[in-house]
């Protein structure tokens, strides 16, 4: 029996005179458990070891019970088809009606499902140990203390062996997403999902940071993203697949975002809310979003900007709490599968090459848990930009940009050293007849083209057969082939 007393070790010996009014159990696990999965269902395969009857509290287990019906039915599970379930069978008074479902999901504070579960599970375990208190502090006069040991002693090894070791084994083999430790075996045989795009290889699923100087165009940029997959079109030649769009709009009033998608031609059946209040985010903001994304299956969620997303709270000054933020939008996002875009700003230009990880302002707390970074530069009196980005799964992006002002959209040129090329060729080519022949050198400084633009200029007419090349001395000239 010292098995029996080293599991009840909290307790003191005497467990039938001294156990605790209350039974073991924990109600903000059992609560946290119910909302994580209201919010997450997908969690359910990480805690298969989990029953109804493993839950304390009444209306706990009765709302667990109907979770497990769905699931096994294969029936969406949130917090609408639960109550419904529950209707259907006359509980949702029992566990306090609909608005304690809801009030679970408000209270939501972390998705630790295979924790809480383990917490849950063990409590359960204590309560029927305590159980078998009284039995044990029979047994002592018992007339046939060998039958009753045994028996006793069977009970104890099917508590302790049919569901404890299941919950260690579950409890140490989450899914492939939330998997911390991989041997080299496992990562060469496992299946890893395709990875979701809002975008397709420009805004994957997770959090993106998108830059850029104040009135360059950012907000008509997510605009036209919005469209794009409120509606399943096209974005940059990319086709989009349909989904529902959350667009947190902090700086645009009603009238001009009905001015601007009437002039970008948004159908009136797009997938796309716009909502122009939001709570801070480092003030229960979050909470909120997990109960939208809760309610709505979002595939893209913007929130324009992320200065505005955290009003009254210096982003010089308090960098670690909206790196916190940022870090827990992540990870919703991931968990969730949906792509979230922040607008931020970008610092003034500083006379080199740009880096859209290193311009936006104040940027170490804030890229760091960036999927992506996007940046949009626009030359002054140009109608033209440039978009680059740096990801975690993607391509660096550096695209050229041109403004149209019929379609009220950025159509992109493509590649924008390639743009560039193309546009000075013919520049390099007068230039070069002017001079009968001349170094590269010569002709950069007469049209005031890069260098390096020029050579590749220079190299590509050469292996097009459009220019003749010749060494002289140290030095390279080129002249117009005659025809």
């Amino acid at each position: 029996m010292d098995a029996i007393l080293n599991r009840v070790e909290d307790y003191p010996p005497d467990l039938e005179t001294t156990a605790p009014d209350t039974p073991p159990c924990d109600r903000d696990a059992e609560d946290g458990l119910l909302a994580t999965i209201l919010i997450e269902p997908d969690r359910l395969s990480d805690i298969p070891y989990l029953q109804p009857g493993d839950f304390y509290f009444s209306n706990n287990k009765v709302l667990f019970r109907a979770i497990k019906i769905l699931e096994n039915e294969g029936t969406a599970i949130d917090n609408i088809t639960v109550a419904d379930q529950l209707e259907k069978e006359d509980h949702l008074s029992e566990v306090g009606g609909a608005g304690y479902i809801a009030g679970l999901i408000q209270c939501a504070n972390g998705f630790n499902a295979i924790e809480y579960a383990r917490i849950i599970k063990e409590k359960a375990l204590r309560r029927e140990a305590l159980a078998l208190a009284p039995e044990i502090a029979k047994l002592a006069s018992s007339k046939d203390f060998n039958r009753d040991l045994g028996f006793l002693r069977d009970r104890w090894e099917k508590l302790q062996n049919s569901e404890i070791n299941d919950l260690e084994d579950n409890g140490n083999q989450p899914d492939a997403k939330r998997k911390s430790r991989w041997s080299v075996v496992e990562l060469l045989d496992t299946e890893f999902a395709e990875p979701k795009w809002a975008i397709p290889d420009l805004i994957p699923e997770g959090l993106t940071l998108i830059g850029g100087r104040p009135k360059i165009g950012k907000s008509w940029f997510l605009l036209q993203a919005a469209i794009a997959v409120g509606c399943g079109g096209r974005f940059f030649g990319r086709q989009v697949k349909q989904g529902n769009v959350l667009y947190v709009a902090f700086e645009d009033s009603p009238k001009r975002l009905q001015d601007r998608i009437r002039k970008m031609g948004m159908p009136r059946d797009a997938l796309v809310t716009f909502e122009r209040k939001w709570k801070p985010l480092h003030e229960g903001g979050i909470d909120d979003l997990v109960a939208e994304l809760a309610a709505v299956d979002y595939r893209l969620v913007i929130f324009d900007t992320l200065t505005r997303s955290f009003p009254g709270l210096s982003q010089k000054d308090h960098p670690e709490i909206i790196g916190q933020c940022i870090d827990q939008i992540q990870s919703l996002a991931i968990n969730r599968n949906i792509s979230f875009i922040f607008s931020d700003h970008t610092r003034k230009p500083m006379g080199r090459d740009n880096d859209p990880i290193d311009d936006i302002l104040y940027s170490s707390e804030k890229v760091k848990s960036a999927d992506v970074v996007l940046a949009l530069y626009k030359e002054q009196g140009k109608s033209g930009a440039k978009l680059l980005g740096r990801g975690r799964d993607i391509e660096d992006v550096d695209l050229a940009l041109k403004w149209d002002p019929e379609i009220w959209c950025w159509q992109s040129l493509g590649d924008s050293g390639q743009v560039k090329t193309a546009e000075h060729t013919d520049e390099v080519l007068s230039a070069l007849a002017s001079f009968g022949k001349a170094r590269m050198i010569d002709i950069a400084r007469a049209t005031g083209i890069n260098k390096g633009t020029v050579y590749k200029i220079l190299s590509a007419l050469w292996m097009n057969q459009k220019v003749h090349k010749e060494e002289i001395g140290n030095d390279v000239f080129y002249e117009v082939k005659q025809p």
